[in-house]
């Protein structure tokens, strides 16, 4: 599939997550009275499984096997990114100011490059197992630039 598409598309998911994220954490923080850190950890959890299913099945296409390699995959790069927005959270609540909804949504966008090439190129490559279920090859595809085609004139036939 093409990378733009798929990069469009992780971006609507993203956006999908982004949303439950925010949402969890104003529900738990000014609903329910949890402090901004621990109402983020709790939002992530929700959000990382929504984004998995839907990357899996619709940004990249992998319906049918490696659910538990692709998922220990992908929470473990979630789990990455959770420590950086817990880093970077209380940075930019309690040093900068920012509203703690709006600190989440610029660690948010901080983070979804990164983990678009990470999804991409590791959580969801294409993995070639034997009957027993043991990973025999990790195909990760080369980048290679497209030739373009060239356009003829109308009128002019190839001779």
């Amino acid at each position: 599939m093409n990378t733009h598409r798929q990069l469009l598309k992780h971006m609507l998911v993203g956006f999908s997550g982004a949303t439950i994220n925010i949402s969890i954490m104003y529900f738990m923080t000014d609903l329910f009275g949890l402090h901004y850190f621990f109402s983020a950890i709790f939002a992530f959890f929700f959000s990382t499984a929504n984004s998995f299913l839907l990357n899996k099945m619709w940004t990249y296409r992998h319906w049918s096997s490696g659910y538990r390699k692709q998922g220990i995959r992908y929470f473990l790069t979630s789990f990455i990114g959770l420590g950086i927005n817990l880093a970077l959270l209380p940075l930019l609540v309690e040093v900068f100011n920012l509203w703690y909804l709006m600190a989440q949504i610029v660690t948010i966008i901080q983070l979804g490059l990164f983990s678009f090439f990470i999804n991409k190129y590791w959580v969801f490559c294409p993995i070639v197992e034997d009957s027993n279920g043991n990973v025999l090859n990790i195909q990760v595809k080369k980048f290679t630039p497209r030739k373009r085609k060239r356009r003829r004139a109308k009128g002019k036939k190839k001779i």
